[in-house]
């Protein structure tokens, strides 16, 4: 026995199921780029500063996010800072100390312990404290820092360490655009 199946007709109130999407403003849409620049930082102490600097990031743009790991330090401390700038000057290993030039883009750190120093001459800085093992915890911020400045720009990370060596790796992920609003869009 065979069944036949039976469709309802449709209802004169229903409208057509396609709906019409209007094209794209002419040009189409522009996305902004992506790119990741990673790094690796060390510095063995006491009182010494590595920077490294990034090519150059077109402008406007924004730093999207900063991941990387907690520091590998046995023995150290250490400060992890973000500048940005006009200009590629202050790479160094194992340098003095002194703050690289640039815009931070970390606000000032709070910072109070009666166990452990603060080391970092750089105000903005993340604080790096090594545990006492070579164990490493990963982390991630989204800054969302927008950038809006003539002419491309440079980001500057710098590690200054206490007593011991202090080790950091990483990548951050900035997104060039062609107006700060197209790039406002995607926030």
């Amino acid at each position: 026995m065979s069944v036949q199946i039976v469709y309802p007709s449709t209802r004169p109130d229903r409208g057509d199921p396609v709906t019409n999407v209007s094209a794209p403003p002419s040009g189409g849409i522009s996305l902004p780029r992506a790119r990741l620049w990673p790094w690796l930082l060390g510095c063995t102490g006491p009182n010494q500063r590595t920077t490294v600097i990034s090519g150059p990031f077109q402008t406007p743009c924004i730093v999207w996010e900063i991941v990387s790991n907690w520091p590998q330090a046995p023995s150290g401390a250490g400060g992890l800072s973000l500048f940005y700038s006009t200009e590629n000057s202050g790479e160094q290993t194992n340098g003095p100390a002194t703050k690289p030039s640039g815009t931070p883009i970390f606000e000032p750190t709070s910072f109070r312990s009666a166990a452990v120093t603060e080391v970092d001459t750089a105000a903005e800085h993340l604080v790096m404290i090594g545990e006492g093992g070579t164990v490493t915890l990963p982390f991630r911020f989204e800054l969302k820092y927008l950038i809006d400045v003539s002419g491309p720009v440079f980001l500057k990370l710098s590690l200054q360490a206490g007593a011991g060596e202090v080790r950091i790796r990483g990548g951050i992920t900035v997104f060039e655009g062609a107006s700060a609003e197209q790039l406002l869009n995607f926030l």
